[in-house]
């Protein structure tokens, strides 16, 4: 089993030289601001009784709409935020930066 999966020589366990990560940061704040936005359903209950009187909750999103997540995250200050907002327009995602 190791032989197949090369781990049966002490040099095939030590780890590879590599060249290191070149990382970068912006100097300054707000440089470089990575923003997102996902779109996600809402889910309403709905009780079912059956004949022997038993409820049962079922989740259902027909018509309970959608909400729109804003992550904006600043590269320099690792500074983050996120809000959920109704709809997804330009006019919501300038009033998250703001």
């Amino acid at each position: 089993m190791f032989r197949r999966a090369k781990l049966s020589r002490q040099r095939n366990l030590e780890p590879r030289e590599e060249e290191p990560l070149r990382r970068y940061e912006y100097s300054a704040p707000g440089d470089m601001v990575h923003l997102d936005t996902k779109t996600v359903r809402n889910y309403h209950e709905e009780v079912i009784r059956d004949e022997k009187n038993v409820y049962r909750y079922k989740l259902a999103n027909k018509g309970a709409g959608t909400q729109c997540l804003q992550v904006e995250l600043d590269d320099h200050s690792r500074y983050g935020s996120v809000s959920v907002k109704s709809d997804e327009t330009a006019e919501s995602g300038t009033k998250h930066l703001m």
